[in-house]
């Protein structure tokens, strides 16, 4: 557009030329308006994270006061051992912990056991571990270990 010389205008020139500038104006704030909203995850690729004022999630739980978790009284549940296991592999020492002498030979004691249940397809597998000591010519005790 070109830049009218106001000096030798008319008083009515002027002031339609300063509607026109005002309605101009106005086209231009409404246009600019669009470019005024911040940037937000909905209409650019901000992460949701970083959007201004975004709404909070509130949970719909109740407050109990207890704290999470186990609550004191509470009855625990475990795993009881089973009577008959599928497969018993005994650990007995072959050599001493302390002097590294073959000790394959001497008697040995039970110390202790421990079960691993597996779940196959259909039936438990029970795999009992049981652990033995044995004394060795130093007279130190050498006890296997679960694996």
């Amino acid at each position: 557009m070109q830049i009218p010389d106001i000096k030798n205008l008319s008083r009515e020139e002027l002031i339609s030329i300063v509607e026109m500038l005002l309605k101009r104006v106005v086209e231009l704030e409404n246009e600019l308006e669009k470019y005024k909203h911040p940037k937000n995850s909905s209409n650019s690729s901000i992460p949701p994270s970083k959007d201004e004022n975004r709404l909070k999630r509130k949970s719909l739980r109740e407050k109990t006061g207890c704290k999470p978790g186990g609550q004191k009284g509470h009855e625990g549940n475990t795993l009881k051992m089973v009577e008959n296991p599928d497969v018993i592999q005994k650990h007995i020492p072959k050599y001493c912990n302390y002097c590294g002498k073959d000790i394959s030979n001497l008697p040995y004691e039970f110390v202790g056991k421990r079960q691993v249940i597996d779940i196959p397809e259909i039936k438990l597998h029970v795999t009992e571990h049981q652990l033995y000591k044995k004394v060795c010519t130093c007279e130190h005790e050498t006890s296997s270990e679960y694996p």
